[in-house]
């Protein structure tokens, strides 16, 4: 129940994680940083601009948050303990830092230490939380007060099962014959791509492209909410991360190396983000300001999982909708576990 000063956020309700048990309290004194949703024009829907690309300065100019509305964002969570870090109107977003004790008086999440055995321990909540009540109608989202994770990959089968099938591995020819892919080597063209977990492992992907004969294209790892991590870097990592991220890794080390294979004069832009829903926020941000040719995803988690906010939701679309107006084609995979996924 919201209090005289605060109000509800509409949207931010999360369900139970029924995979978790409260384990402990969160440190009062522990550092956040949160993403603040800000409202601003509504979005043109699917129907509209089709065949149409916006420049970012058109973009900026038709949808961003208004200026006026992100100062008494900061004026307010100011008066909490909270520090604005960086504001982007053009994204609606606002970077905020804090201790979990300042982050309680301005948001009211009822954080806890959270512990599932997919996850491990993180940060968690349930229920709504508040906003100060002057800021109702400018807040629409608040993410990252929690870390439930929101992206997945299907893991690898292990081998040797009952049920294995061996399969011939295809190469960046195989791929262009069987997807009638256009000729060309992508020069000029900037790909980015989504990875929420691992690392990149540089050395992997000159060993593949000069396995098939194909030129080794310019690829940058960029830590966006979690680390680019290197495969010297994972290797020093405690066991239990360490075998986590390898296997992570593995998707992604698989999704360079075929768009290295097809595009082997292109720039790749490999984005490593957290996977909860600030990751997702965070990272389409940054490809909004990158203004890539393509963008690949192949981490996803269906919008009618129950653990989702419906305003974390909305927030992935809008951006999704903002990279769609400028022109950046997106392609996400989906299937893994059917039509859920």
């Amino acid at each position: 129940m919201a209090s005289k000063s605060h109000v509800v956020l509409p949207g931010s309700k999360r369900a139970k994680d029924p995979t978790a048990k409260r384990i402990g309290e969160i440190d009062p004194n522990q550092p956040m940083e949160v993403t603040v949703a800000l409202a601003g024009p509504k979005l043109p829907g699917a129907d509209e601009y089709v065949g149409q690309r916006l420049t970012k300065e058109e973009l900026a100019q038709k949808f961003s948050a208004k200026k006026e509305d992100a100062e008494k964002v900061e004026k307010t969570l100011k008066k909490f303990g909270l520090k604005v870090e960086d504001v982007s109107l053009e994204t609606r977003s606002m970077r905020v830092s804090g201790t979990a004790k300042a982050m309680e008086g301005a948001f009211k999440p009822g954080l806890a230490l959270m512990h599932s055995v997919a996850q491990g321990d993180y940060r968690g909540r349930e229920g709504a939380i508040q906003i100060p009540k002057e800021l109702k109608g400018i807040v629409t989202g608040v993410f990252g007060l929690d870390q439930r994770r929101m992206a997945k990959r299907q893991r690898m089968a292990a081998a040797g099962g009952s049920h294995t099938t061996t399969l011939q591995p295809l190469g960046p020819a195989d791929l262009e014959q069987r997807y009638n892919f256009p000729p060309g080597d992508a020069a000029g063209q900037n790909i980015a791509i989504a990875e929420f977990g691992g690392g990149y492992f540089a050395d992997d992907t000159t060993a593949y492209c000069n396995k098939f004969g194909r030129g080794v294209p310019n690829v940058t790892a960029i830590a966006v909410d979690a680390p680019a991590f290197t495969l010297q870097q994972i290797l020093a990592l405690p066991k239990p991360q360490r075998m986590d991220q390898l296997d992570t890794s593995i998707e992604v080390m698989m999704d360079v190396q075929v768009i290295a294979g097809l595009c082997p004069k292109a720039n790749i832009s490999v984005y490593f983000s957290t996977f909860d829903q600030k990751g997702w926020v965070d990272l389409l941000n940054e490809v909004i300001n990158a203004m890539p040719t393509v963008l690949s995803i192949s981490w996803g988690l269906a919008e009618d999982d129950p653990g989702w906010s419906s305003n974390a939701v909305s927030a992935i679309n809008d951006r999704l909708n903002a990279v769609r107006l400028l022109g950046i084609t997106t392609c996400i995979s989906s299937g893994d576990d059917g039509s859920g996924d």
